[in-house]
């Protein structure tokens, strides 16, 4: 059967170079052989760039096998047939500078209590086991139904390497199929914004306390710190932001904000005054502001200030009023 060469020669030529490659034009997937399209044997073996893990064996009436009647992506699934079955990455994958990892899995089950656990193994440079993380542990939502789980993971300091590996947790198993895992480099970007109003001085610039932990907030990378209300770089790169605070008037006399401005902080000190409302008498001022892609470096620590002249003011709470967003452009190349 010369149908699958054509296939197999340029895949192995990755696997001898112990690189990620990418399939029908998914150009920022770095996990291998994601769709499991190269299968040169699929009876005796498990799919190139994948294997079994500790405990499972491959086989049709063992514990993980291939299929292809419950197929979304139009070739094969992975089966995980017994508790505890599962497949992990053969390969040790790069990690990509500070980027986190999202991990997609698309799959199905036939039990209402079947659970998808995804895990990344992290390995250092010398490919040292570092500890292993869940992205995700799933239920299956509707039986023989594909649906898509995705966890996002940060990587340690000092992780070079990783693997994935996906695992049938139901105690009382029907079976899971999987279509397919992709496994993607992510940006450092957050959406952060107020829960809590804050009372401040005329004429001193006040912190606006921002959390990720607040309903459709995120941090993708974990560089937004709830505690101090900042974030802080994670590369030397081009980083843009874009936001919003609301000033409003404390209620005591006298009621009139004069000045209203918002201020971003790099490391304690004001950095850039983003937006401001001058001239004006009235009782609350709502500032938006976006940046360009400005050059930052690892370390620096960025957050948002409100300062009005003429009463003391609150930082008004709320998704709309008050919040903060941020994301990591590209890199400095020289």
């Amino acid at each position: 059967d010369v149908g699958y060469i054509p296939k197999r020669i340029p895949f192995q030529s990755f696997l001898d170079m112990g690189l990620p490659t990418s399939v029908i034009g998914d150009a920022s997937i770095s996990s291998v052989n994601p769709y499991f399209a190269i299968h040169p044997d699929y009876d005796a073996n498990m799919v190139p760039g994948w294997t079994v893990v500790s405990g499972s064996v491959w086989g049709s009436t063992n514990d993980v096998y291939w299929d292809r009647t419950n197929s979304e992506s139009g070739d094969v699934t992975i089966k995980l047939m017994t508790a505890g079955s599962g497949i992990k990455s053969a390969l040790f994958l790069p990690v990509i500078g500070t980027r986190c990892l999202r991990v997609a899995v698309r799959w199905t089950g036939t039990n209402a209590a079947d659970q998808l656990n995804a895990e990344i193994e992290w390995f250092d440079r010398d490919r040292v086991s570092l500890g292993s993380a869940a992205a995700f542990s799933a239920t299956i939502t509707a039986t023989g139904t594909f649906e898509t789980s995705v966890g996002i993971l940060s990587p340690p300091s000092n992780a070079r390497f990783y693997k994935v590996s996906l695992e049938q947790a139901n105690p009382v198993p029907g079976i899971i199929y999987i279509d397919r895992v992709l496994v993607t480099p992510v940006a450092p970007t957050f959406f952060v914004y107020s829960g809590s109003a804050q009372s401040g001085s005329a004429g001193t610039a006040l912190k606006a306390v921002m959390s990720d932990s607040k309903t459709s907030a995120y941090d993708y990378c974990g560089n937004w710190d709830n505690t101090q209300a900042e974030f802080t770089v994670p590369e030397r790169g081009r980083y843009a932001f874009s936001g919003a605070i609301m000033l409003s008037y404390d209620g005591s006399s006298p009621y009139d904000i004069t000045n209203g401005f918002a201020y971003l902080y790099k490391n304690g000190s004001l950095w850039l005054s983003v937006a401001s409302q001058t001239d004006v008498l009235t009782t609350a001022v709502h500032l938006r502001f976006t940046t360009a892609a400005i050059e930052l470096v690892a370390g620096d620590r960025i957050s948002l200030y409100g300062k009005v002249d003429g009463a003391a003011f609150s930082i008004v709470d709320g998704i709309s009023n008050t919040f903060l967003s941020g994301e990591y452009i590209n890199e400095r190349f020289s």
